[in-house]
């Protein structure tokens, strides 16, 4: 299957039989389930996590100089390292699978 992401909703449409029909072929004939994809953390080299530390450490000193003003200096700086992302919901990222293959993971 190209996406494994499909519901058996589409794919009873794409092929013309029932639900029921396409969920008795999908599950009980062919040994397809539906599985979460895993939160795999990215890796970060020694410099990357002394870098993380170093950024850390500067943000509690801010944050103890001037607690009730932190958020306010913090996000308003020049530089803000804010990563935008909308990820999946855990639903949405479920695949069909045959039992035994390895789960999908998320990067």
């Amino acid at each position: 299957m190209g996406d494994r992401r499909l519901k058996i909703r589409e794919i009873a449409e794409i092929i013309g039989i029932s639900y029921k029909g396409t969920q008795n072929i999908i599950v009980n004939e062919l040994g397809f389930h539906k599985v979460s994809a895993r939160w795999v953390p990215r890796l970060l080299s020694v410099e990357q996590k002394r870098t993380r530390l170093t950024i850390s450490r500067d943000c509690l000193e801010l944050f103890k100089a001037d607690a009730d003003d932190f958020l306010n200096r913090f996000v308003t700086m020049d530089k803000t390292w804010v990563h935008y992302c909308t990820p999946e919901t855990k639903q949405q990222s479920k695949q069909w699978r045959r039992p035994g293959s390895p789960p999908p993971k998320k990067g």
